[in-house]
């Protein structure tokens, strides 16, 4: 088996960061989430102007999201003859998925995944084993399933959005620093060492990296020998050893809202949508604004015989000398 140290996969990781970054995806995905979520203003130096939100967007993706999956997904084996033992152990698989589906929530997080999709070009859905979940029985474990941001996906060829050709895929995430080194002792890896896990170590990054308590953890899967290798760690230290999982394909589903050529990562729903809504913002705010200077008169008043002006209805204004003769 193909022993691969943290600094390698910190390396590979960093790979995929500087990806992202020259694809300009942190602040593409950073705008959308921004004007899906109404924050539409964000940045603009204009106090004196209205700044009305008419979150076309939003409605956009819902809409989408509600065509797309309007019933959940089944599945349902069959054998390909007739058999009754088949036919049994098809029923059993059938049944077992359903519960799984149900357990996970999966119509749930297909949505959200659909919503991430079309705000931030892509989906991503990791499927993995936790042998510590309880199930009600003597034995523990299930299966789970994971939304992951596009940000936290790294493709060892990011030019290719083919998952099952990847020499590897990195997903990153952020956890506690003292869960990861409980973790990591309880696999095996000495106290001394798991100590040096710490926020720290991430210090050069800059914020959040380093200040927030929380370490990157990185699961780092490769195909190797007909299955697929699985392995954790941070930026110096292997969190555990790569062990193998059995599967023979990635554990991973990936969608493109629209694909992109030459690039894993795909263009959302309302990226080209942006500059409308700004442009509707924009005319909304000059409306409001002409509203405001120009509904009311501006009144001209001869301040020596009127002291203070008022627009209440009804109020009466004191004057000195004959009303007739005051402006």
């Amino acid at each position: 088996m193909t022993k691969t140290d943290a600094k390698t996969v910190w390396a590979e990781y960093m790979k995929g960061v500087s990806y992202k970054t020259r694809l300009g995806l942190y602040e593409t995905v950073s705008q959308c989430e921004d004007f899906y979520a109404g924050d539409q203003w964000k940045g603009v130096n204009a106090p004196d102007l209205p700044k009305p939100t008419l979150n076309m967007l939003k409605r956009v993706v819902a809409y989408f999201t509600a065509m797309i999956v309007s019933d959940d997904v089944a599945i349902r084996f069959s054998p390909h003859a007739p058999d009754p033992g088949l036919e049994k152990t098809c029923a059993l698989l059938s049944s077992e998925l359903d519960r799984i589906l149900e357990s996970q929530k999966a119509g749930t997080k297909h949505r959200e995944a659909l919503r991430n999709a079309a705000v931030d070009g892509d989906a991503c859905l990791y499927l993995w084993f936790d042998p510590d979940k309880e199930t009600g029985q003597n034995a523990k474990g299930d299966v789970a399933i994971d939304l992951v941001e596009n940000t936290c996906v790294h493709f060892g060829n990011p030019y290719t959005k083919d998952v099952q050709t990847q020499p590897y895929i990195i997903l990153s995430m952020r956890r506690p620093a003292e869960e990861v080194r409980s973790e990591a002792e309880e696999n095996g890896v000495s106290p001394s060492d798991a100590a040096r896990i710490s926020p720290s170590m991430e210090s050069e990054l800059g914020e959040p990296f380093g200040g927030d308590g929380l370490v990157t953890v990185l699961l780092r899967l490769w195909k190797e020998g007909g299955t697929v290798r699985a392995q954790k760690s941070v930026k110096d230290l292997i969190v555990r050893e790569a062990w193998d999982t059995g599967l023979k394909l990635y554990p991973v589903a990936w969608l493109c809202w629209e694909a992109s050529r030459n690039s894993c990562h795909g263009i959302g729903a309302i990226t080209g949508l942006i500059p409308n809504q700004i442009a509707v913002n924009k005319l909304f705010a000059m409306a409001i604004r002409s509203v405001e200077m120009n509904a009311f008169p501006k009144v001209v008043y001869d301040a020596t015989k009127i002291d203070r002006w008022t627009n209440r209805v009804g109020e009466a204004i004191a004057v000195a000398g004959s009303p007739e003769n005051t402006i």
